[in-house]
């Protein structure tokens, strides 16, 4: 089951990734779809738009309203897509054989869907989640550079009130 992945399939599990990490960012098992295209840039929104149609189409994604998340089919092909993109190795027997059939299948329809073509460099789209993902990380505070700026003034404060005396 091991293959070279398409252009097309790398979008698709690009985006599959990219929906991934916004419903574990949000801690639920649907997320607002305006939410996922305003956390690309803009540039990118449009091909992303199509794209998640593609996957609402092909049955990746169930959408209700606004929200979207994965159906059972969306999870078999975010599973593939996920030991794919970790490189390890995909013996065919991890999968029973009607999910490799569900996934050969839905590959074959993402090779034929033109939603899925790349909207740029498949470098650029690949990384797609992984430079989102930075954006979502918590920043840290800066507490201990201010304090070490805070000390360093009084330090500062102090030697120039000595000196004046």
């Amino acid at each position: 089951m091991q293959q070279p992945a398409s252009h097309r399939r790398a979008v698709a599990e690009a985006l599959v990734t990219l929906i991934r990490q916004r419903l574990v960012a949000a801690r639920t098992s649907t997320i607002l779809r305006t939410s996922v295209h305003s956390s690309v840039p803009v540039s990118e929104r449009p091909d992303v738009r199509r794209g998640l149609d593609g996957l609402v189409e092909h049955g990746v994604l169930a959408q209700s309203g606004e929200y979207i998340g994965f159906t059972a089919k969306g999870r078999l092909f975010l599973a593939y897509a996920q030991q794919r993109h970790t490189r390890s190795p995909a013996p065919s027997h991890e999968f029973d054989r009607e999910t490799v059939k569900t996934i050969a299948e839905l590959l074959r329809e993402i090779d034929e869907d033109s939603r899925f073509e790349p909207y740029g460099d498949a470098e650029a789209v690949e990384s797609l989640p992984a430079r989102l993902k930075a954006e979502l990380a918590p920043r840290k505070p800066l507490l201990n550079a201010r304090l070490v700026v805070l000390a360093f003034l009084l330090v500062l404060a102090a030697l120039v009130y000595a000196l004046q005396i």
